[in-house]
């Protein structure tokens, strides 16, 4: 019988976690609101300025004036950029688990998270029962990077594009992984696109 769980959880808009371990080593979500025009001119900023933030802001802004925007401090869209933390997810290891909970991102829009409680699961137990099975395997999801972009239209505050890259943290140069989600993020300002995959070299 499969575990039931009673579930609180944020949803977050954009999933996409499968398409990394299809090809590459980033996935791609963007959603267009209203039309873009690829002329446009635009101010980018970040939530805070940490040293990441500010590594995704001067490669964005490269990124954008190398795909025909112009890039101005009061232009009338306001582009802005966050690098956020996705944890990974935990198992048990086949010890009876009463309360699972998982969190994504630590930023200012960190609002991905679950708290599940276990009612029942025949193998491990739960609140009801005690389960039958002992041990099991202990599954870590890899650390990721998630960069978040949002475009506004500073005369009404309405919201015309969004879109989100996540990579995994394979490696040391966590800049590098960084900088490298901004030029698959900014060919697709004012497009739709679900779970495309990248890949930085």
């Amino acid at each position: 019988m499969k575990p039931v769980f009673a579930v609180l959880s944020a949803i977050p808009f954009f999933l996409g976690i499968d398409a990394l371990a299809q090809e590459g080593n980033g996935v791609l979500n963007a959603f267009s609101l209203r039309p873009v025009p690829a002329d446009s001119s635009v101010s980018v900023d970040v939530n805070d300025d940490s040293r990441r933030n500010l590594a995704a802001l001067e490669a964005f802004k490269t990124r954008l004036a190398d795909a025909g925007y112009r890039i101005e401090p009061e232009a009338p869209l306001i582009m802005t950029l966050e690098v956020l933390d996705v944890g990974g997810a935990w198992s048990d290891d086949g010890q009876r688990t009463i309360l699972e909970f998982e969190g994504k991102g630590d930023g200012i829009s960190g609002q991905n998270h679950k708290l599940r409680f276990n009612l029942f699961d025949s193998n491990q137990g739960g609140i009801f029962n005690r389960g039958q099975t002992e041990g099991g395997t202990h599954i870590v999801t890899p650390v990721r990077f998630r960069l978040n972009v949002t475009l506004v239209d500073r005369s009404n505050g309405r919201r015309l594009w969004q879109g989100s890259a996540e990579i995994e943290k394979d490696r040391q140069d966590e800049m590098a992984l960084i900088r490298g989600m901004t030029g698959p993020l900014a060919a697709k300002v004012g497009e739709t696109v679900r779970q495309q995959t990248f890949s930085v070299p």
